[in-house]
């Protein structure tokens, strides 16, 4: 593999972005010479559906669907996420002028969330490859396998606590004045210097945790949920799992 994890003094958040689209790029790269597109679309798939599956609760309020949307279908696999950081990476000069600081952050905080998914779906459809399972059709035990055995659980709590940190990161903007009409005035430059993409993720963070009047709830029962989860999947001895995990709700 040619991706090798370096220390790395990041020095303000212009450069954390520069890295993160960079580790992003790699992983990509060493999905598609590994040969593993095929399994990790397909592991994207089966954790899109075990995410839906968890949060039934949020998916059926109103007020927290689009949140619930954003997170899945936008934050942790999105099917633009190549074009997008494309985009962003030949207009960056331009970015860090268009968008505030507070703004940057987030987009530092997704990226990071992003980077990190992707290094964990490679290793874990490295590993399901390896032990010969079918993703499109894997059972949760050998889901559970491949997921305490790919990566050590430091890491998978690292992701957790990240996906937590974009919601507390988009909830501040929804709490800065004038943020939105700043994203919104920015639509036709971002369109013209080809980072639609991007402002459509921002604007649709912002508008899902505005519908939500207040995001503590949510991210709380995120991390919640997902640490409990984490944890048993870590449990060999587990003989059932329940992906509804409606003792939670």
């Amino acid at each position: 593999m040619r991706l090798r994890r370096r220390t790395v003094r990041v020095v303000n958040t212009n450069e954390s972005i520069r890295f993160q689209l960079e580790v992003s790029h790699q992983w990509q790269l060493e999905t598609e010479e590994a040969g593993l597109r095929p399994q990790v679309d397909a592991l994207e798939r089966w954790q899109k559906a075990r995410l839906r599956e968890t949060y039934g609760d949020f998916w059926d309020r109103e007020s927290h669907r689009e949140a619930m949307q954003f997170f899945v279908e936008e934050l942790y696999a999105p099917p633009n996420l190549h074009l997008r950081n494309q985009q962003m990476t030949k207009m960056l000069p331009l970015l860090f002028k268009m968008l505030p600081p507070s703004v940057l952050v987030t987009v530092e905080e997704a990226l990071s969330a992003q980077s990190l998914a992707q290094s964990l779906d490679f290793k874990t459809a490295h590993t399901l490859r390896a032990d010969g399972i079918d993703v499109e059709n894997m059972s949760a035990q050998e889901y559970a396998s491949a997921y305490r055995t790919s990566a050590p659980a430091e890491e998978r709590e690292e992701q957790i606590r990240q996906i937590v940190r974009v919601g507390e990161a988009l909830e501040h903007l929804v709490n800065l004045p004038m943020i939105y009409a700043t994203l919104k005035m920015a639509r036709w430059p971002a369109k013209v210097a080809g980072l639609s993409d991007l402002q459509v993720f921002l604007e649709h963070g912002f508008h899902a945790f505005d519908e939500m009047g207040g995001a503590d709830d949510f991210l709380r029962s995120i991390e919640r949920r997902e640490m409990a989860i984490a944890e048993q999947l870590r449990d060999p001895s587990a003989d059932e799992l329940d992906f509804a995990w409606r003792q939670f709700w």
